[in-house]
């Protein structure tokens, strides 16, 4: 038996953004490999100090997901979204006007907070998208 669904440009707007949304983050968690040696001489800090960017942006990005998708059964898909991009266009903000390595770390891991929401959002908001059955 075979059924087809017509879907509109909501659908494909929708469904592409959430691909984009997706490629940018995973583009930001890893893209920090090559500029890290620059940074991390710039603002002068150590090795160890340089590593905990990568880390503190990842251990706020697993943290985060969980929680977020419950609250977004509370409060909607979209305010949850919304409010992750904003976390992480702040996180980004303050990681790119960082001086030094506090500054820098507060910046990543309010990222990885607001990509972990991100993260997790688009895979419930892309099984809302579409059925099981599809």
């Amino acid at each position: 038996m075979s059924s087809t669904t017509t879907r509109g440009w909501r659908f494909y707007g929708a469904f592409g953004t959430l691909c984009l949304v997706t490629f940018i983050i995973a583009l930001d968690s890893t893209i920090i490999c090559v500029a890290l040696p620059t940074i991390a001489e710039d603002i002068g800090v150590s090795a160890i100090g340089a590593f905990w960017c990568g880390t503190s942006f990842l251990l706020a990005s697993t943290a985060v997901q969980p929680p977020i998708a419950s609250l977004s059964h509370i409060f909607g898909r979209r305010p949850a979204l919304l409010a992750s991009v904003t976390i992480f266009a702040g996180g980004s903000i303050m990681a790119a006007l960082a001086k030094n390595i506090s500054v820098l770390l507060g910046g990543r891991t309010l990222q990885g907070l607001g990509s972990g929401g991100i993260l997790a959002l688009t895979y419930v908001i892309a099984t809302d998208l579409v059925s099981l059955r599809e």
